[in-house]
This record gives C-alpha cells, structure tokens and sequence, in this order.
C-alpha cells in the first residue's frame, strides 16, 4: 500500500502481490522462525521462550550431580573444579552439607589470584580490606582469566595456612531457590522475570540439583 501511494504506479500492483504470496509462500517454507530467532540460535544465545512443553517438576529437569564448595574449601578441591568443569556459579555447603549460598566462579578465581600473590611473596593470607594493592578488588570487576601454569604450581604446593579459602565473605547469602517440586513452568517463570544464570534446587537445606538456562533447551 505504501509503495502504491508513494509511487502512483497502480498498473504494477498485480506483480507486486504476486511476488509477496511467493515470498510468503518460500519464508512458510523454510520454518516458522524468523530471521531474528534463528540467529539467536545460531549464536547460542540462552534465550528462553515461554513454551516449556509440560516437563513437569524440576527434580526431572534439573542436574543432580552438583559440583559444591566447602565454605572453608581446600585449595586443591577448588582449583580441580575451574579446572574439570564449566560451571559459572557453585553451591556452597557447610561441614554438615547445608546449603549456605552461591559463589560464582569470578570470585574464586580472583581468590585463588590473590591466594597465590600473597604465596609468592611470603606474606600470610589476610582479610582482602586490610590489603593495600587494589589488584584483588579489580579483579572481581573484570574478566577473570583461566588460571595460568604459574598461579596453579603456587598453591598446589600451598601448606597451611595457605591451602584453603575463606568463602564466608563472598557467599550470595540469600539466592533465589526452589523445592524439588516447583513446576518447570514456574522455574521457567522466574529464569525470566529475575534473569538468573542460576537456579540452585533445594530440599530440608540441603541442594539436590542445580537449574541453568540450558537445562530448559534439553541440553542438560
């Protein structure tokens, strides 16, 4: 219509409607996505539709082997943990497996850093506001990178006090959780409305599963 009005040309309005049902017709075709979906799935963007197929509750649909944090956690269980998983986020339990909070991987990086700068200079492990250098407080505002050869070789070979970390300070103290019986549909109802990377699952204070984006994909 618009470019019949702009252009006056109305002997052309039988082609033009033609070419649009073919275009209509090819675009039917190739799938009922747009452009704009399709390139959200090809650049693997956790986008999450409204659509959760009736999975039923999320002990089905979340992962049960969980990958914890002591709050006091050794070294050496931290390090393996960036090291064998992918993981962005960890529970974090107390000696008598109760959940405490969520501990992203960023902060145990930037602790590890800080751990292995401190070893390296002879100093012992104190709390971060009493450090001078801003280095630590930096780190936790970037990018953390993988761990290098040079940080690991410090503190797989840290004897104590230096071979475990303090997460007491660092812990996401009241994350958002669900019992094993909350719907999928209302798992998926808060990924969407807060935003969360994360969705520990819960039962008696203890952490049963872990939710992530991907789980509503069937990605696991």
């Amino acid at each position: 219509v618009i470019a019949f009005e702009t252009t006056g040309l109305t002997d052309a309005a039988p082609a033009l409607m033609g070419v649009v049902v073919v275009a209509k017709a090819v675009a039917d075709a190739c799938g009922t996505s747009s452009i704009y979906d399709e390139h959200v799935r090809l650049k693997r963007v956790p986008y999450l539709d409204d659509d959760v197929d009736d999975r039923g509750t999320v002990d089905r649909l979340a992962s049960s082997t969980v990958e914890r944090l002591r709050v006091v956690a050794p070294v050496a269980e931290a390090l393996a943990l960036l090291r064998d998983t992918t993981h962005n986020a960890f529970p974090v339990i107390s000696d008598d497996e109760r959940f405490l909070g969520l501990v992203s991987r960023r902060v145990v990086a930037a602790l590890l850093r800080h751990h292995a700068a401190l070893l390296a200079t002879g100093d012992a492990p104190v709390p971060v506001p009493s450090v001078k250098p801003e280095a630590f407080a930096v780190s936790l505002q970037s990018r953390v990178p993988a761990l290098g050869p040079d940080v690991t070789e410090v503190l797989l070979f840290a004897r104590p006090p230096y071979d475990v970390l303090d997460l007491r300070s660092y812990l996401d103290v009241a994350p958002v959780t669900v019992p094993p019986t909350c719907t999928a549909e209302r798992a998926l109802l808060l990924f969407r409305s807060l935003g969360l990377r994360h969705l520990p699952v819960v039962d008696e204070g203890r952490v049963v599963g872990m939710l992530t984006r991907k789980d509503f994909f069937g990605e696991g």
